[in-house]
């Protein structure tokens, strides 16, 4: 009876193993497809942010020849990455993880977690910069409302104030902001590209026992 016992709780065992492989393949399918769009959105807010700084003392004809208001919108875009990871935090909380039977696993979401905690972190780096940096300066310059005809934002719509957009584009305080946007930009995308590789890793671990 005692053999029977053991074999039904080693079944019972691998059982559940296998399910929790699975659930967390297809929590990773999700999270690298999230991933990958988050990517492209911060790379494309790299690229705004870029053509911005690459106008830096230009003058009103000059600026005349490109959408700003379409540069500005783009370059406030970059998105945090929030991927879901309930299974992954139930598992390895409740050593759950072990009935896999696999450490590189194990391994692999423990470092995912920790670059996870540092792209949080730069993310947050990166909003603050923006927030108490570009944007109280864009404030001066330029319309935000009038940007916002690139989103879908219900009040969006061209500004009935006067303005011009050369004295901002003559500013050295205006390219610094914008050059240590880029600065942590280009490292949040390098950490992201980082814990796509990990994610790669993670889902051939979990593709059918790995």
């Amino acid at each position: 009876a005692l053999q029977v016992n053991n074999w039904n709780e080693e079944r019972k065992e691998r059982r559940q193993g296998e399910l929790l492989r699975q659930n967390i393949y297809r929590e990773f399918v999700q999270n690298q497809q999230l991933l990958d769009t988050v990517v492209l959105q911060n790379q494309q807010a790299f690229e705004a942010n870029l053509s911005l700084i690459e106008l830096i003392g230009t003058d009103a004809a000059g600026l005349a020849r490109h959408n700003l208001d379409s540069l500005f919108y783009q370059a406030l875009l970059s998105e945090s990455y929030l991927p879901s990871k309930n299974t992954v935090d139930d598992a390895l909380s409740s050593s759950r993880i072990d009935l896999i039977g696999n450490d590189a696993l194990k391994n692999t979401l423990l470092r995912w977690g920790t670059q996870l905690d540092l792209i949080k972190t730069y993310k947050s780096i990166q909003n603050d910069w923006q927030n108490q940096q570009l944007i109280p300066l864009m404030n001066r310059y330029v319309s935000l409302r009038q940007t916002d005809l690139y989103g879908s934002k219900p009040w969006a719509g061209r500004s009935r104030v006067p303005f011009s957009y050369e004295p901002l584009f003559q500013l050295l305080e205006f390219e610094n902001v914008l050059d240590n946007n880029l600065y942590i930009l280009e490292f949040l995308i390098a950490r992201m590209q980082e814990i796509q590789l990990t994610q790669q890793e993670i889902l051939e671990l979990t593709f059918q026992g790995g």
